[in-house]
């Protein structure tokens, strides 16, 4: 999401993210270049974005947030499935490759490929199928949001 002069951003990454995954309202799948980047310590170690993020989006967003298992550190390949709910990938360090599909898969539509460095944040609306590929070691936070109840915007 761009933000321009006339709506400078202000809240830090967390606020960015909470104003993106809202604006997205359960349309296709979208990517965000944060102006605030996640990954960015105080020149410390990276630090573990997973643990506080999923609390702190929910009580921004007024919905339930789950963090969900990463995979092995080990693993070169990260399978999505949104079903009902909205997932959100935070790439923590490294890069992904990525494929998203609607779910199940449509033989007449191509996978969108793209992919996700450090710091960008990739949303998936609900019914959508996302393949990671990266290299060992990549860090990413994958958080799935509770759909909005119904008649809410």
């Amino acid at each position: 999401m761009h933000w321009g002069p006339e709506e400078s951003h202000r809240g830090g990454f967390l606020a960015e993210l909470a104003a993106f995954v809202s604006a997205r309202d359960g349309s296709g799948p979208a990517l965000l270049w944060p102006e605030c980047d996640p990954t960015a310590g105080d020149g410390g170690p990276e630090r573990d974005l997973g643990p506080a993020l999923a609390d702190a989006l929910a009580g921004r967003l007024g919905r339930a947030v789950l963090r969900l298992p990463a995979g092995p550190p080990a693993a070169t390949v990260t399978r999505l499935r949104s079903g009902r709910r909205e997932l959100v990938v935070v790439q923590e360090s490294g890069a992904s490759g990525i494929e998203v599909a609607p779910d199940p898969p449509d033989r007449d539509t191509e996978p969108l490929a793209l992919r996700l460095l450090r710091g960008e944040v990739l949303y998936l609306p609900p019914g959508s199928h996302a393949v990671l590929r990266h290299r060992p070691g990549t860090r990413h936070v994958l958080l799935e949001i509770a759909a909005r109840p119904a008649g809410t915007r």
